[in-house]
């Protein structure tokens, strides 16, 4: 810079001036937003040049207002000089996200303006090939915090959903979502790129049937047998003339091998090559790590009862043989011997290791009745539930979400049954909203599918404080382990059934595996085996034997809150509430 030879008294007025600029500004902007100085040939009194824009994230937005510039992430920070407002509909790169600001650029200034007033666009970032599957519904949050605050547009992505890996800070991962840039729990996402920073484990290898198929079209291949289920990671489709490996079926499904990936795909789009389709193979269930062995020759029963039929595909087991034993009901055993799952008599078992599971309460009289037995008053809030419902609709923001209605007898559960469809962008939309979509912490009683299914999964949050939507199922739990003659019927209208009956209840601890949650609730449409073996593992970890019956043909539901009596702030931490139809 050129220098000027000025007189002690002037220099020391401009020296004076441009230190109360620095104050002035340093007042207004905070130490932490000191300007980058623009390259000249000396000192510019007059309007400052626009900042650089930094790399930034990728992503743009629209001012949805005429939205004050400010130079910091507050109100209390001046506006930027030369641009001190971005009128409404105007695009502005996103640098970084703040919790309710964002840092920006526009028109070559950078600057800070109000989250309420910017409405994200779909990310133009570059594509890093890093790819997750999220392994439970996830929190979307602008930083990298569990108190931070979530992205408004997209505060939650549900499970299952392929999600970009962007980077990682401290326990989070910098994720890429449908557009929108933001911060996930490493825990509540599965790797699956080769580049990722972690590479996921190659899919386990499954012992070989000798039986062989022909895609007969392009085939979706999925993680679970039914046409709502995820694909498989890695290997999304198979296209159409492909051979694959039959290694198991499931209803309407096959179980196949492909290239190393093992997963479902539609019967109708195989053609078997050689050998015969093989017969339906039963689910797995949650290991305990409790082993015994059987002390004689074993009738492998599909219920808890001598009179039950015997185990499809494995009737009987030898004495001599190693079973896990999963659970217990009155005199018998849940276990598991060679891929099957069933009862055998707990005097036929000699334990091995682990502790022996704590047998259930015994059964309640069998002369319970067959439905809730509702005062005057309950009879009559049951009885206007038609009316409440047509209301619901009239006032819902979308009034075909609402499919149903939940009435517990003795509680405060009297609530819509909801249902946020992909779109409205997720089908999670109800997690933090009411009926009428507005923003509600405590979120509305919702369904994970969009109809009834063979087992309908139904999600409700435990509002401990207030004591609101799905709490009070607590206080069911506690009164039927005390008196399992109590009530365990609810009016639920869902399907064209309103009555429905407990089979099956417990709550989970805080470290219980994810694989429950996803064993539990999505499989909605399993039958034959693989329902019976879904029916008698919930039934074996009852914390109560109700002595019900559930058929082949029966429909369920699975009322899901979290947990009250371990570790609440732990996701793993959930009370389960199973019931079948009965009218």
């Amino acid at each position: 810079m050129k220098r000027t030879k000025l007189t002690k008294s002037v220099c020391a007025l401009v020296l004076g001036v441009m230190l109360l600029g620095v104050l002035a500004s340093t007042a207004s902007a905070g130490f932490g937003n000191w300007a980058t100085p623009s390259v000249g040939s000396g000192f510019d009194f007059g309007t400052p040049a626009p900042a650089q824009q930094g790399p930034g994230t990728g992503q743009t937005g629209i001012t949805t207002g005429n939205v004050n510039f400010r130079t910091g992430p507050s109100t209390s920070y001046s506006q930027v000089s030369g641009c001190d407002k971005v009128p409404r509909g105007e695009t502005v790169g996103i640098l970084e996200i703040l919790s309710g600001w964002y840092k920006v650029s526009y028109k070559g200034y950078v600057g800070y303006l109000s989250a309420s007033y910017v409405k994200l666009n779909p990310s133009t970032g570059p594509v890093t090939g890093n790819t997750g599957i999220t392994n439970e519904p996830v929190w979307f949050r602008i930083n990298a915090s569990l108190s931070s605050a979530r992205i408004p547009e997209c505060p939650t992505i549900a499970t299952g959903e392929r999600v970009e890996i962007l980077g990682s800070s401290g326990s989070f991962y910098q994720i890429r979502y449908r557009g929108y840039i933001g911060f996930a729990r490493q825990q509540d996402v599965d790797l699956e790129s080769s580049s990722s920073p972690s590479p996921s484990p190659s899919p386990s290898p499954v012992p070989s049937t000798g039986v062989f198929g022909t895609t007969k079209e392009l085939v979706w291949f999925r993680q679970y047998p039914a046409t709502d289920s995820v694909r498989v990671a890695g290997c999304t489709e198979i296209k159409s003339g492909q051979r694959v490996e039959i290694l198991g079926s499931s209803g309407t499904f096959y179980l196949i091998g492909y290239k190393g990936y093992t997963g479902y795909a539609r019967q109708i789009d195989i053609r078997i090559d050689s050998g015969t389709a093989p017969t339906p193979t039963p689910s797995t269930v949650p290991s305990t790590g409790v082993f015994g062995i059987t002390k004689e020759l074993v009738w492998f029963r599909k219920n808890p009862t001598t009179s039950s039929e015997r185990v499809t595909g494995c009737p009987e087991i030898k004495k001599g043989k190693q079973v896990e034993v999963l659970g217990s009901s009155g005199s018998f055993y849940l276990i598991g011997y060679n891929g099957y799952t069933g009862y055998a008599r707990q005097v036929d078992i000699e334990i091995l290791s682990g502790s022996t599971p704590a047998p259930t309460t015994p059964p309640p009289p069998s002369n319970m009745p067959s439905s809730a037995v509702l005062t005057q008053e309950q009879a009559q809030k049951w009885a206007g539930v038609p009316g409440r419902l047509a209301e619901v609709r009239s006032k819902a923001k979308y009034p075909e979400d609402v499919k149903g209605w939940i009435y517990v007898p003795g509680t405060n559960i009297d609530y819509p049954v909801m249902f946020g469809t992909n779109l409205h962008g997720s089908s999670w939309y109800y997690d933090q909203r009411n009926y009428t979509g507005s923003s509600d912490s405590k979120g509305s009683i919702y369904m994970f599918y969009n109809s009834m299914t063979k087992i309908t999964p139904i999600n409700g949050h435990n509002m401990r404080s207030s004591g609101t939507m799905f709490h009070e199922l607590h206080r069911v739990q506690d009164s039927l382990k005390k008196n399992p003659a109590g009530n365990r019927f609810f009016n639920i209208t869902l399907g064209g059934y309103t009555s429905w009956e407990i089979f099956a209840l417990y709550e989970t601890k805080a470290n219980e595996p994810k694989s429950t949650l996803q064993f539990n609730s999505m499989q909605p449409n399993i039958t034959g085996a693989e329902f019976r073996t879904w029916v008698n593992y919930q039934l074996g970890r009852s914390e109560v034997n109700f002595g019900v019956n559930v058929n082949d043909y029966d429909k369920c539901i699975v009322l899901i809150t979290c947990g009250d009596n371990y570790d609440s702030s732990t996701a793993q931490s959930r009370l389960y509430v199973f019931l079948r139809a009965v009218s």
